[in-house]
């Protein structure tokens, strides 16, 4: 799970931000639709409920009062049902203006309350019924002193009559409109109301939903302008540090940004300017040391050449040599990163291939495996000197070198950018103890079995080979080639770095 996650979280602390952010307004912004919806369900109900309590409570009270005075409870709503169907209201003529108008009066309101008095239940066995409007509608009429054997609530499929307000009403709507409501009285008999239902779920849905999404728009919106003011400044702070890290190219940035970025930014400044003159000073230095050093070491050369015997003056020669190449790596060391010259774009198989023929020059067993043209962006110089630390190294410690190229690429010859280049030093020697792979690195670190110690310079080749590695963007790591047997039969020194070619 970890690693899906890791796999899908974005990298960079914007995108971080911005969707963390995200988010977690998207589940606090549905919460509160959810919330606002369950508020608006309840209003909704407890609007029936009420609504429909008052109806049937004057209902059951007009039955009273029709009992009490002698009168037939089922006639005025049987007459109401025919005369509703005839012309919406009860028109009877023949009796008295008091009677007449007695009931047209009662029959008409009943007709626009929806109430009915019948035998039967009115509410279809398939209709959808609304069971937590039962629950409160029961706990309302028993409070008015209603009893009633059973509680119906149901959506009425049947075509609704519209109120004026909502005549535009869309057919999609229809079946929402209409809600009837019977209670079974104490005679076996159902008191029923029909009426208007308050404004459907699809409405309050709708707003929710519209809601929440200008909300969540909005506030993205406003986040995404913070992380970008946020991330710019440190974008610029995150390249002028690769840049240093790689180049060391001392680049002053822009102090902008929240306060607390603009201080960090001004720090860097003053940090980078600081350790850019302590490395002017640096190689001020090292120029100075060398050439104090270099300028003796080559009069003393020329002085032993005046000694007789050569046995001895072999020897003090081979010493001013190897005091020679050890402040040469070693001043090449300290410069790894500082020199001024520009990458380039060459063929790096050709390259390769003039290093083979130097050592074969100097009759050195080092051969040349099939090097196909892989063009990439290097600092040749460096590369140059990188390969003939891994190759003497190979010659002098392993009786031979063999040199071979690759790139991750099926068509090496074409594929410009993207991928990497290894070049591969491989030797049949006595290979590395593994708990020693990584010392090996280590400036003026001479192994002492694995390995001939009383031979070889000071140590600096490896050292500086990596070095040189990691100015192009890569790394030289170091592994014992094993038999069938499982003994090892070598030594293999990759030297791996990113493939890219200059604009």
């Amino acid at each position: 799970m970890k690693a899906l996650l890791s796999r899908f979280w974005p990298g960079s602390l914007t995108a971080r931000l911005f969707v963390a952010v995200a988010i977690t307004l998207l589940v606090t912004q549905s919460f509160n639709a959810f919330l606002l919806y369950r508020g608006q369900t309840e209003q909704r109900t407890a609007m029936l409920t009420n609504a429909l309590t008052v109806r049937m409570v004057r209902g059951v009270d007009r039955l009273d009062n029709l009992e009490r005075a002698g009168l037939d409870p089922a006639a005025p709503f049987a007459q109401r049902r025919r005369d509703g169907q005839r012309r919406g209201g009860l028109r009877r003529e023949g009796r008295g203006q008091e009677r007449q108008g007695q009931e047209r009066r009662g029959p008409e309101r009943r007709g626009r309350s929806g109430l009915d008095y019948d035998d039967n239940n009115p509410v279809g066995a398939d209709w959808q019924r609304l069971a937590d409007v039962e629950s409160r509608l029961s706990s309302l009429l028993a409070g008015y002193n209603v009893i009633a054997d059973q509680v119906i609530v149901a959506r009425d499929p049947r075509p609704p009559i519209l109120p004026l307000n909502r005549l535009t009403t869309s057919n999609d709507e229809l079946a929402d409109m209409m809600i009837i409501g019977a209670i079974k009285l104490q005679n076996g008999k159902w008191l029923s109301v029909r009426m208007p239902a308050p404004p459907g779920e699809r409405g309050i849905r709708g707003w929710l939903i519209f809601q929440t999404i200008t909300l969540y728009l909005i506030l993205l919106g406003v986040i995404f302008y913070i992380t970008r003011t946020l991330s710019r400044p440190l974008n610029r702070l995150n390249t002028a540090m690769g840049d240093f890290t790689n180049n060391q190219n001392i680049a002053h940035v822009p102090e902008k940004g929240p306060e607390d970025v603009a201080a960090l930014t001004r720090n860097f400044n003053i940090m980078a300017e600081r350790i850019g003159t302590m490395l002017d000073e640096k190689d001020i230095m090292l120029g100075a040391i060398g050439h104090d050093l270099k300028t003796p070491l080559s009069a003393l050369r020329v002085r032993v050449e005046s000694v007789k015997d050569d046995k001895l003056r072999s020897k003090m020669v081979a010493s001013i040599e190897d005091l020679h190449q050890s402040l040469d790596e070693i001043l090449l060391l300290a410069r790894v990163g500082r020199g001024q010259e520009e990458a380039e774009t060459v063929n790096i198989g050709a390259l390769i291939d003039t290093i083979a023929e130097e050592f074969a020059q100097l009759d050195k067993p080092v051969a040349l495996e099939a090097i196909p043209r892989i063009v990439g962006e290097v600092y040749v110089t460096w590369l140059r000197r990188a390969i003939r630390n891994l190759t003497s190294n190979a010659v002098r410690y392993g009786g031979g070198a063999r040199i071979s190229l690759t790139a991750n690429s099926d068509d090496a010859a074409n594929q410009i950018d993207g991928g990497t280049i290894t070049i591969f030093v491989d030797d049949d020697g006595p290979g590395i103890a593994e708990q020693e792979l990584d010392n090996i690195f280590t400036p003026f670190y001479r192994l002492e079995k694995s390995r001939n110690s009383q031979t070889g310079g000071a140590g600096l080749g490896l050292t500086l080979a990596r070095a040189i590695a990691e100015k192009h963007g890569g790394n030289v790591t170091l592994h014992n080639r094993y038999d069938a047997a499982g003994d090892i039969m070598g030594l293999r020194a990759a030297f791996t770095f990113p493939r890219k070619q200059a604009p």
